[in-house]
């Protein structure tokens, strides 16, 4: 477009001012694919957040809402962020036998009705997938219900919902980080791994590699975890070791046992 409006202005010049008008016409270029590319950011951004207002719009109209924040956005392997809503948020479709149903699964029953009714803003479509790590029933009749999603077995890196159910069975509070997960990480999860007994050698050459002294080390806890990006399975494990006031936490690629991160308990 710019070399269109220039040519005629181009075919003016006489021979001893084209040079000029050629170094004009590249900074002229150089300064457009700047903006442009300055443009690119922004509108990233902005389509973010119209993907969070999209999520925050739906709850507000859909239930009765009296406290929203919200930072969950949609990708295309499901909700990515956080929200957390309070008001009466309890769903519709329950069913007339939770009525009859002891207190703690009708509490169960009411969470999950929501959970899986809304995999826009929870991510969890397959039963399967999701565990109750935790139930608790206070002493004012308020149920509270912890879960976490599950791959293929593993715990999904990050990802939990926590559910508050009032005496009255109405769904008042829910709290939620959500994480894609995209068809890599199902295939990822059934692949063979390197064996646990694997770690204390791994664990030991980094230590070694990175100049810390110690006598010996000692895992305490040690687990896979899916995670939404490659490798997409982890072994992850708490270290200490004899000699060294400082412990870690190690995560390893769970096929090739390269140390994907190592992060002190001394910097937290």
């Amino acid at each position: 477009m710019i070399l269109t409006l220039l040519k005629p202005v181009r075919n003016t010049l006489t021979t001893w001012a084209r040079p000029a008008f050629i170094c004009l016409m590249a900074i002229t270029l150089l300064l457009s694919c700047r903006t442009a590319h300055a443009q690119s950011p922004q509108a990233e951004k902005a389509g973010a957040d119209k993907g969070k207002s999209e999520i925050a719009d739906y709850v507000r109209n859909k239930y009765k809402v009296r406290y929203l924040d919200s930072q969950m956005r949609k990708t295309a392997h499901g909700p990515s962020g956080t929200i957390y809503i309070i008001g009466d948020i309890t769903p519709k479709n329950i069913g007339t036998a939770m009525a009859e149903a002891k207190k703690p699964d009708r509490a169960r029953g009411i969470a999950k009705a929501l959970i899986f009714g809304e995999p826009d803003i929870f991510g969890v479509v397959h039963q399967k997938e999701l565990r109750e790590m935790s139930l608790e029933t206070d002493t004012y009749g308020h149920t509270h219900i912890l879960y976490k999603r599950y791959i293929d077995g593993l715990p999904l890196d990050n990802m939990e919902i926590m559910a508050h159910i009032s005496p009255d069975d109405k769904l008042s509070t829910i709290s939620a980080v959500a994480v894609p997960v995209p068809p890599e990480l199902y295939s990822a999860a059934k692949k063979e791994t390197i064996k646990e007994d694997a770690l204390p050698s791994i664990i030991e050459q980094d230590l070694k590699e990175s100049n810390i002294a110690y006598k010996s080390i000692r895992i305490s806890k040690s687990g896979k975890i899916a995670v939404p990006v490659p490798p997409h399975v982890l072994w992850q494990a708490d270290v200490s070791a004899e000699g060294n006031i400082e412990s870690w936490t190690y995560r390893v690629d769970a096929f090739s046992g390269t140390v994907i991160e190592k992060r002190s308990t001394l910097i937290e």
